[in-house]
């Protein structure tokens, strides 16, 4: 997976598991994992887009809790 920022930028790239799935919260303006199954160590803006770059097919799923009051 590779990850740019709103400007296109590319930030990093790494690998998913295949038939796992990968959680992030939102901290300011960014996303940080909430756990390391994937090994993603890194904050990812919240504008950015993301794109297959491996061999894989993945189907990503996308789904927004309402912010903690």
């Amino acid at each position: 997976m590779e990850v740019s920022d709103a400007d296109g930028r590319v930030i990093d790239k790494f690998v998913l598991k295949a038939g796992t799935a990968s959680g992030f919260k939102l901290k300011g303006k960014y996303l940080e994992p909430v756990d390391q199954s994937q090994g993603v160590g890194m904050r990812v803006p919240a504008a950015h887009s993301a794109k297959n770059v491996g061999d894989t097919e993945f189907y990503e799923v996308l789904f927004q809790h309402p912010p903690d009051n």
